[in-house]
């Protein structure tokens, strides 16, 4: 027995049975004394109860069977273009016939309409796709459109290109198969703080190697939104990324060493020669002939100098502008290495003294820099608390890093950190990196007794809020 008839009965039953009940407890009580009564009670107790059956079994036929068709009819209309008509019914639900009926053909031209309506945003998606390729092969510069977890929507000729097309390389394959996992992931997560706060979420270029780590891209990510608001999770929306080749002389000139040599390998020869024509000055002070020759040397060896420290600034400033630099807040970079250091199940208490200076740096090498040393600070002196502070200079912006280690026990694994490899593929030396924010860290003993890690950055660009 269904639901529906199970309600029915039970209401009929409640709706009829008192009264045959009430009789026959009056038949009991009066077949002592008034036997004729008591007999004439029974009968329309019998009577009553027959009658309470006949009117189930009749509002049974007339609602339960009619309506399972209609329900019936109802359920398959979905499944058909064209509605059949109505099945037959009883007076009861005559009325609801029609109206059913019109629903029906109402339903059916409204699917009639949104298959219209949807062929017709079938074919747009197509057309805007078709231009949208149309543009990104045009492009020079690769493009990849992505999921929020990598997979590969779509991609133009020049990413195949610079990729130099390998097999790894398909829709829906994973983007982590053909290029560097972690400086991407690092780039999502600054865009991501950046959406909550309300800023662009078009990130700064960066630098970015192919999984094997032979050749090193110049990279742009631009976070695109869910489009659907209700389905919006940790995992919807994806990211545009753009990269074109940032040449491999990258990987093979030693900033460092160039930068030691612009800065300091050229004053010891030019002072040399400055104070040997000082000298013959001197000697030839009153002698008419070779006075003039004298003053020449002298002159010429100054214009000497100025030259070559404006080649110096010049050529510096070119050097640390092929590493792409954007202005960072010391809070948010030491809010992304907390998240390293958590990620390494790495205990150590990070304070930063002055959140709010801003410096022009890379974004996630800075942050790998600044996580590696923790760690290692962590590891050589466990349980300790550092303090990181930043304050603007002549020359930049000087950041100091002071935590609770005898300067004797820290010096030796500094220096062998410093000269050791943050990346392996590339291999890419500590100092190396630090050298492409030409900065030289160098450790001093802190005043309470400590020791303090001290670089200079470069200032900021001043696009910054």
């Amino acid at each position: 027995m269904t639901p529906a008839r199970r309600r029915l009965w039970a209401l009929v039953a409640a709706a009829a049975l008192p009264l045959p009940v009430v009789l026959w407890a009056l038949a009991a009580h009066l077949m002592a004394r008034e036997p004729g009564l008591a007999r004439l009670f029974a009968w329309l107790a019998l009577a009553g109860l027959l009658w309470t059956v006949a009117v189930g079994v009749w509002l049974d036929r007339a609602l339960i069977g009619p309506t399972r068709r209609l329900a019936a009819w109802l359920a398959a209309l979905p499944a058909v273009r064209c509605p059949p008509p109505p099945p037959p019914t009883t007076p009861l639900l005559a009325g609801l016939t029609r109206p059913l009926e019109e629903l029906a053909h109402h339903l059916e031209r409204l699917e009639r309409t949104l298959q219209q309506a949807r062929e017709e945003a079938g074919r747009q998606l197509e057309r805007e796709r078709a231009r949208l390729a149309a543009v990104i092969r045009d492009l020079a510069d690769g493009v990849f459109c992505c999921t929020r977890d990598g997979r590969i929507l779509l991609y133009n000729e020049a990413a195949v290109r610079l990729l130099e097309a390998p097999p790894e390389l398909g829709l829906g394959h994973s983007l982590w198969a053909v290029l560097m996992r972690r400086p991407i992931l690092h780039q999502l997560r600054e865009l991501e703080r950046r959406r909550l706060r309300g800023d662009s979420a078009v990130g700064e270029d960066f630098l970015c190697t192919r999984r094997d780590g032979t050749r090193l891209y110049r990279c742009r990510l631009a976070l695109i939104e869910a489009a659907d608001v209700a389905d919006s999770h940790e995992d919807a929306g994806g990211f545009v990324l753009l990269l074109r080749e940032a040449g491999a002389e990258l990987l093979e000139v030693s900033t460092r060493e160039l930068l030691e040599r612009l800065e300091t390998g050229w004053r010891g020869p030019l002072a040399a020669i400055m104070a040997a024509a000082e000298v013959l000055e001197g000697e030839l002070a009153g002698k008419p002939p070779h006075e003039a020759f004298a003053h020449t040397l002298v002159g010429e060896a100054e214009r000497l100098r100025e030259v070559l420290e404006g080649l110096a600034a010049t050529a510096r400033a070119w050097l640390l502008a092929r590493w792409p630099h954007a202005d960072l807040r010391l809070g948010e970079v030491l809010e992304a290495v907390r998240d390293r250091l958590a990620e390494r199940q790495v205990a150590l208490s990070v304070r930063d003294r002055t959140p709010d200076v801003w410096f022009a740096a890379d974004s996630f090498v800075l942050t790998e820099l600044l996580s590696a040393l923790f760690a290692e600070i962590a590891r050589h002196r466990p349980g300790t608390a550092l303090e990181v502070a930043a304050r603007p200079a002549e020359d930049g912006v000087v950041v100091e890093i002071t935590w609770d280690q005898p300067y004797e026990e820290a010096a030796p694994w500094v220096q062998a950190w410093l000269a050791g490899p943050l990346f392996t593929r590339p291999r890419v030396e500590v100092a190396e990196l630090f050298a492409a924010h030409g900065a030289q860290p160098f450790l001093a003993p802190a005043t309470d007794g400590g020791c303090v890690l001290t670089f200079t950055l470069p200032e900021p660009k001043g696009l910054h809020p």
